[in-house]
């Protein structure tokens, strides 16, 4: 049951226009915003989304020099901990 409704979501997603995908981003982004406990946050983690996800990297450019960024990344062993993005650069 969870992997079929999974599996719909997921073709929903792909089904979306590049323009639905931006406008659903831009408005996940507004809200991740004005949420309390974002404004209060001093350190926040993100993730860089995958082709048919939320595309979260506008919203950490734009706290890069208010905000301690991170975002995961697995070392050489595959031991996954947060990174810190301190320019744009870093996250390409």
């Amino acid at each position: 049951m969870k992997n079929e409704i999974r599996k719909k979501f997921l073709q929903a997603r792909k089904e979306l226009s590049n323009e639905q995908k931006q406008n659903y981003s831009k408005i996940i982004c507004e809200k991740i915003e004005s949420n309390p406990e974002f404004k209060r946050a001093k350190s926040v983690m993100f993730f860089a989304g995958l082709i048919n996800e939320v595309d979260l990297i506008s919203l950490a450019i734009k706290y890069l020099n208010t905000k301690q960024i991170l975002f995961p990344c697995t070392d050489k062993n595959g031991k996954m901990h947060a990174r810190e993005i301190k320019q744009i650069s870093e996250l390409i």
